[in-house]
């Protein structure tokens, strides 16, 4: 997280930036624990299993 703030702060005046972890953990909202994750629904599935990594677990 700290890493996508940085680059926000020094590329925000010439490139559109995003950072996909801040994206799939919901700004740091899903934890496990105290470390933050991707949510839930952002994870392979069973039903949708993402076609190279297979299936994500918690």
């Amino acid at each position: 997280m700290q890493l996508g703030a940085w680059m926000k702060a020094i590329f925000a005046e010439k490139d559109v930036v995003f950072y996909l972890q801040a994206i799939e953990s919901n700004d740091g909202a899903c934890k496990l624990g105290n470390v933050g994750r991707i949510c839930d629904e952002y994870r392979s599935t069973a039903s949708y299993a993402s076609k190279s990594q297979g299936v994500d677990v918690p």
